[in-house]
């Protein structure tokens, strides 16, 4: 082999090294796919872009197992991996860890797992799981309780709904009939009242079929 081969395959064999994983940025996102700047100088001597290349994710949905997706945002920094050394087709991109202008959502070891994207944010620690979303939330606390919280209604629809254990109402409790029903709820078992129970209507005795007992 005569040294100019040599070099030739030396120069080739270092540019599939160089490229297979270079860093880069975000330039933009389409579906699954991202277009990725890189600063370095390209063959002409200027910084360049990829083509939309997918991201590493699980995708074996098809096959019995996982896919996931995982949006990368504009400007957030990357790693392309390429396995053959060439960019292209077979190239992946990954999430490159934050920087200042990407901070991380999570600030301390106890935090565990944040998830974070626009006003959601799921926390996952040992004590309990925080699900955000802007005002609302649920708190799945390690203790077996569970606190939601909402600014808004909340709606707990399904063809039957039981609550087994103690209802404690604090702000008084309401019940209207559905669409084609004159029954708003049915009580079967004794009620226990702390304070007078007053009807704006007629009670009919048979109605009752428990008792009621007031303190």
């Amino acid at each position: 082999m005569n040294l100019q081969i040599f070099a030739k395959r030396l120069a080739a064999l270092e540019r599939r090294v160089a490229t297979l994983i270079m860093p880069g940025t975000a330039q933009r996102s389409e579906g699954s796919k991202t277009v990725v700047r890189f600063d370095d100088k390209g063959a002409d001597g200027q910084p360049f872009e990829s083509p939309a290349l997918s991201h590493i994710a699980p995708s074996g949905k098809k096959g019995g197992g996982v896919s996931s997706f995982r949006k990368i945002g504009d400007g957030e920094p990357v790693l392309v991996i390429s396995p053959g050394g060439e960019l292209g087709k077979h190239s992946r991109v990954m999430p490159a860890g934050p920087v200042e202008d990407h901070p991380s959502p999570g600030s301390a070891e106890q935090d565990g797992e944040v998830i974070e994207h626009g006003d959601a944010k799921i926390s996952m620690r040992s004590d309990g799981t925080l699900i955000q979303q802007g005002e609302q939330s649920v708190l799945m606390k390690s203790d077996g309780s569970m606190v939601l919280t909402s600014n808004g209604a909340i709606t707990v629809s399904g063809a039957s709904i039981t609550l087994d254990g103690p209802v404690s109402m604090l702000k008084g409790f309401s019940a209207n009939a559905g669409a084609g029903s004159n029954v708003a709820a049915t009580i079967d078992g004794q009620i226990n009242a702390t304070r007078d129970i007053t009807s704006q209507t007629k009670v009919a005795a048979p109605v009752l079929q428990g008792t009621v007992v007031g303190a």
